[in-house]
């Protein structure tokens, strides 16, 4: 804003003197404000009362309230308020709607609306113009549209099944891979062991059978008949091991007769059992 100011002088009011003031106020006036608008996207039903557009105004910064109107750009049998206003606070939030009713035409039309604010000086500045499409259909064209909605999610899900199909036969494979893997691991671990187990066991029994005291053998004496040896002695009429022998032999044999005549012999000075002599 300029001012112009002349000053004369009271006795002289040919010469006077001019003086040229600018003053900014810019920042007496300056506002920010936040502005979010949506405007119908779904088909709307006939005979209702629906939103055409809906605005979202927040004063983030100013000095004063300020008036903020959002306002149809053409006529229309359709719209039930043709403009609406609110006063935007300092730091405050409003909704501003325009609101139409369908009526029972089906169809597609479109409505061209601005958003507008006042400032303090009476300054109009447009926030948003823009125009919104809507569509009007029947209850009967609604349940099309949703069967259609619905068959293409069938359509779409069943041409993901072989994917997925697929996915489950290689999650498979490669389990089934993984256990026979993990099978035959294991079966060769169990084999190594078993192995290991059973070498062990001859070992002992290796060192066992080197440790056992090997059994007495006996030569027969000479001019025996080997045939007629009995394989064990006769337990019931054997003599005890510590019956003393009644002569000797020059073959290194001791023997035992009894009352009856019956003869037993051993290894001369063994003190081991006696062994009947079938003569």
């Amino acid at each position: 804003m300029s001012l112009l100011v002349q000053v004369c002088d009271a006795t002289n009011s040919v010469e006077c003197e001019v003086y040229e003031l600018s003053i900014d106020a810019s920042q007496a006036i300056a506002y920010s404000l936040e502005v979010q608008c949506v405007g119908a996207s779904q088909p709307l039903l006939i005979n209702s009362t629906e939103t055409l557009v809906s605005c979202t105004i927040t004063h983030t910064n100013g000095t004063s309230s300020m008036q903020v109107s959002l306002t149809s750009l053409q006529a229309s049998s359709f719209l039930q308020n043709t403009a609406v206003t609110d006063e935007l606070p300092v730091d405050g939030q409003i909704e501003l709607s325009l609101l139409i009713n369908t009526g029972n035409e089906n169809g597609t039309w479109s409505q061209p609306w601005v958003l507008s604010v006042v400032d303090r000086i009476g300054q109009v500045d447009v926030l948003e113009q823009n125009t919104t499409s809507f569509t009007i259909i029947s209850v009967k064209e609604e349940s099309k549209n949703e069967s259609k909605d619905t068959l293409t999610t069938i359509e779409s899900d069943s041409s993901s099944l072989p994917v997925l199909g697929l996915f489950l036969v290689i999650l498979a494979l490669s389990a089934l891979i993984c256990t026979l893997m993990f099978l035959k691991k294991r079966g060769k671990e169990e084999t190594q062991e078993e192995l290991k187990s059973f070498d062990s066991a001859d070992h002992h029994e290796a060192e066992f059978t080197t440790q056992t005291t090997p059994e007495e053998t006996y030569q027969t004496p000479v001019g025996l008949d080997t045939a007629i040896l009995p394989a064990t002695p006769v337990e019931s009429l054997k003599p005890s091991v510590d019956t003393m022998p009644t002569t000797t032999d020059e073959h290194g044999y001791e023997w035992y007769t009894e009352e009856n005549g019956t003869n037993w012999y051993r290894l001369q000075g063994s003190g081991s059992e006696w062994y009947l002599h079938q003569g």
